[in-house]
């Protein structure tokens, strides 16, 4: 099953966010410091996804995401 839409983190190792390695990824990472720091840089590009492909945040209840695990598995 493919996407309609890339998956936001596909674009981390293009943008060579590769983990602790290079000391950025999901997360910062100061050099020594293997505690994650959210990412002004990942938090940006998250905020702008749904705008880029048309799609409008809603509310998900409990029951639609135990139903989403019975149904993936």
């Amino acid at each position: 099953m493919t996407a309609a839409f890339p998956v936001p983190r596909t674009c981390w190792s293009k943008m060579g966010r590769l983990g602790q390695k290079t000391h950025a990824g999901y997360y910062d990472y100061l050099p020594g410091d293997r505690t994650p720091r959210p990412s002004p840089i990942v938090a940006e590009i998250l905020a702008e996804y749904p705008q880029e492909y048309g799609i409008k945040p809603r509310s998900i209840t409990s029951e639609e995401i135990v139903e989403r695990c019975f149904l993936a598995s």
